[in-house]
């Protein structure tokens, strides 16, 4: 998700991994939703948990694999990207109430998309935003 100057928004938390507690940073994204098109849930997911309530899609970025482990338990899955824009700064209101999943992220900027792939944690997300970047009118 980028803004007209071409910062992108990130999402940090910390998680617990091996008993010791690491920064994850992230790209916006969640699970699709029944019967709506990807890119119906690729906007709803951000605004979620972003906060932000004018996005639009601008470009699908395709699919990529994700394997990863949790728990003991090895998961592998499809995510698809979107490059979404944000049309505005209006987000909800400081009091609605946040499922626990938006409760663990806090909104970090990235000022283009070579900063965000550095500071990205998982590879499918570092290429979803190098995706981006080739994708954007302002890249070089």
């Amino acid at each position: 998700m980028a803004d007209d100057s071409g910062q992108v928004l990130l999402l940090k938390r910390k998680v617990l991994v091996g008993g010791r507690w690491i920064a994850e940073v992230r790209l916006p994204k969640g699970p699709l939703q029944s019967g709506e098109p990807d890119a119906g849930t690729a906007l709803h997911e951000a605004r979620r948990l972003t906060g932000f309530l004018d996005l639009e899609v601008l470009a699908d970025l395709g699919r990529a694999r994700a394997e990863y482990q949790h728990r003991g338990v090895r998961y592998r899955r499809q995510e698809h990207f979107f490059l979404l824009r944000l049309t505005s700064k209006r987000r909800r209101p400081a009091d609605a109430p946040l499922d626990d999943d938006a409760k663990t992220y806090e909104l970090g900027i990235a000022t283009d998309f070579d900063e965000a792939v550095a500071r990205l944690s998982f590879p499918s997300e570092q290429e979803a935003a190098l995706r981006a970047k080739a994708w954007w009118p302002t890249s070089g």
